[in-house]
């Protein structure tokens, strides 16, 4: 079964991101990133905080999928930065093993609006994406939105 045939979506046009995968393993960070770009999207690896840094300030994601515990710059200091800097919204994803409620709390205090424990469920994260896209129709529309939006149930 084809990609498009287990996600109609993708076959139907549905708006593709501008992502920013931020994850120090390597084989982690690229896998993410290939698996996210068979969707369509276009997808930015960095394997630590400050290559990510630079990425966020010279191009702003749309989506980000954040580590935590990164060398460098922590995801929740990376989630703080593209709230501030970025000019348009993003949707960032926390993807770690920092699973503690206390580590769920940062999250949402650094403006981070989904936090998965590792390993993330890959269809998940399509699902989660197609979603956005749903209710995304237009930057205009979606900078009007809530600065911290949650996919819709």
């Amino acid at each position: 079964m084809s990609v498009a045939e287990l996600h109609p979506a993708v076959a139907s046009g549905v708006r593709h991101f501008d992502i920013l995968v931020v994850e120090d393993n390597p084989a982690a960070a690229s896998g993410l990133g290939q698996f996210l770009e068979s969707f369509g999207h276009t997808v930015r690896v960095c394997n630590d905080g400050g290559s990510a840094v630079e990425e966020i300030v010279h191009r702003p994601p749309e989506v980000a999928f954040l580590d935590i515990g990164l060398p460098g710059y922590d995801g929740w200091e990376l989630a703080k930065l593209i709230r501030r800097a970025c000019g348009r919204p993003c949707f960032i994803v926390a993807i770690t093993g920092f699973d503690d409620e206390s580590d769920h709390e940062r999250s949402r205090q650094a403006g981070i609006n989904l936090h998965l424990r590792k390993p993330a469920d890959p269809e998940l994260l399509v699902d989660l994406l197609e979603r956005l896209a749903r209710r995304h129709v237009d930057d205009a529309d979606y900078a009007r939105r809530d600065s911290n939006p949650e996919p819709a149930a």
